[in-house]
């Protein structure tokens, strides 16, 4: 868990020299902070289990919707060197499909996270080996 943290924070580091930083870098931030409380010895609180949830839900889905309505313009940049240049105005397409990128790497982490927060599988009667 601490290593799909400590990636968030490097990618809100990068964000610094993003054209909208703040936006990002907090984002990263946010989900950083979300899997190291999830990953904790003791069991998540279930608050923070559930708001991992629901924004990884919700990054997952404005991912897809990023990808989604911009597609005809990312797919020409699927398997190209473009998407790894600097955003110019002439090609805001480089900037949304790195966008959607991170909110799809942050949802499949927070997920991740969120599954593993569970705990122990529990018996019927409540307890980890079931008697």
């Amino acid at each position: 868990m601490v290593v799909l943290s400590v990636l968030l924070f490097l990618a809100a580091l990068v964000q610094l020299n993003d054209p909208d930083p703040v936006r990002w870098a907090g984002y990263y931030t946010f989900c950083g902070v979300l899997i190291l409380l999830c990953g904790r010895r003791a069991p998540a609180l279930p608050a923070v289990r559930w708001t991992a949830a629901l924004v990884s839900i919700a990054s997952l889905v404005l991912s897809v919707a990023l990808l989604s309505e911009n597609w005809s313009e990312v797919r020409q940049l699927i398997g190209s060197s473009q998407i790894t240049q600097a955003m110019s105005d002439a090609a805001p397409v480089n900037e949304i499909a790195k966008e959607a990128g991170g909110l799809m790497l942050a949802g499949v982490f927070l997920a991740i996270a969120y599954v593993r927060s569970r705990g122990p599988a529990s018996g019927p009667s409540g307890s980890p080996d079931g008697q």
